[in-house]
């Protein structure tokens, strides 16, 4: 619903952009660095891909897929799912309220 329709004007750019933006409205509320879960999915996605650790949170995905933007995004997707079922709640970072 936030990032579009799944078509060729989809992009994980754009999906970068909202989490991004759902991070700054995160740390304004809760005064921290950004949302522990996605800092981990953020790890785990390094480690599971073996790049090495950079500035962008979904980088080794584009990179996976070569740039390709529609790729990579429904490849974020099914990362997220992987790593829903492997990492189990209890051991994710807290989450707040």
């Amino acid at each position: 619903m936030y990032i579009g329709v799944w078509d060729t004007s989809t992009s994980m750019f754009t999906l970068g952009a909202y989490l991004s933006g759902y991070e700054a409205c995160y740390r304004m509320v809760h005064g921290m660095k950004g949302d522990p879960y996605l800092d981990q999915f953020t790890e785990w996605i390094y480690a599971k891909t073996g790049a090495p650790q950079g500035p962008l949170r979904l980088g080794p995905i584009i990179d996976e897929c070569n740039g390709d933007q529609l790729l990579a995004l429904k490849r974020f997707f099914e990362y997220l799912e992987v790593f829903d079922r492997e990492v189990p709640y209890s051991e994710r970072g807290p989450r707040e309220g």
